[in-house]
């Protein structure tokens, strides 16, 4: 499965209020969230992996399930 994230954006210093998420990275949230997910569903995923530039390059994964038997 390929998934897209995106790269993400550089990180303003603060928000429209003035205002900082420190949970916010230069990553982007989903960029660092889905390994997390993933790991959860770890049952039914075997690897994931970067993708190939044409994919998406540092913004994707790809995902590797588990067949299902039966």
């Amino acid at each position: 499965m390929l998934v897209i994230t995106g790269k993400g954006s550089p990180v303003r210093e603060e928000g429209p209020l003035g205002f900082v998420m420190p949970e916010r990275s230069k990553a982007g949230v989903l960029r660092m969230m889905v390994p997390r997910w993933l790991e959860e569903m770890r049952s039914m995923v075997t690897g994931l992996q970067t993708a190939h530039q044409r994919h998406g390059g540092a913004g994707a994964f790809y995902v590797y399930l588990r067949r299902q038997r039966g």
